[in-house]
């Protein structure tokens, strides 16, 4: 028989404290996004950016990090190495997933929002003040100013997505293409207007 219980007694410090306690965090290759005031939320990855690669998968190209894949350029091998070099170039140091329908991913060099796009990315501005979520067309959305920014499963999910951008300050999506409709990397990125 396994059974759970709670101890009366105050938890005992541990060796080494605080210090030794961040220090785990920091070991950690995988973690939760923090959000001020908010919490973890999705995932962030840290990663050398010297070591993200484009290589073969199969049939398709991608970038990765190790195991990690950060994106899918189908049979486009030049598209692929444009962005493992972009990335590199910008020396982004993590990569964060939100969960949900979404796949809103973002980059972030030492914790901090990337404050320009890169050159070779295509995006869009939008002002995080303006966002919202709401329902069109019975689907719900996050919205600039009634345009929409991102489809969403559900208000939970849109507002999820609204604070991310408010806690790092991003204003712009970027794309790196694979030269269609589909695959590439899209990421959110904070502009240095603000």
């Amino acid at each position: 028989m396994s059974y759970l219980f709670v101890s009366l007694e105050q938890p005992k410090a541990v060796p080494g404290g605080q210090l030794m306690l961040s220090a785990q965090i920091d070991a950690l290759s995988r973690t939760g996004i923090p959000i001020p005031g908010v919490g973890f939320t999705g995932e962030m990855v840290k990663l050398d950016p010297n070591k993200v690669e484009a290589r073969k998968d199969g049939a398709e190209w991608v970038v990765a990090f190790g195991p990690e894949v950060l994106g899918r350029f189908g049979p486009t091998e030049w598209s692929a190495r444009e962005a493992a070099r972009t990335i590199r170039d910008a020396k982004f140091t993590e990569f964060c997933k939100l969960s949900g329908s979404t796949g809103v991913t973002f980059f972030l060099t030492n914790e901090k929002a990337p404050t320009r796009a890169p050159f070779n990315a295509q995006g869009r501005n939008f002002d995080p003040a303006a966002l919202k979520v709401q329902q069109i067309n019975n689907k719900w959305a996050v919205t600039d100013a009634g345009r929409q920014v991102f489809e969403v499963a559900s208000a939970q999910e849109g507002e999820t997505i609204v604070r991310v951008m408010k806690a790092y300050g991003f204003d712009q999506t970027a794309h790196l293409s694979a030269g269609g409709s589909k695959g590439g990397i899209s990421f959110l990125v904070k502009s240095t207007r603000r």
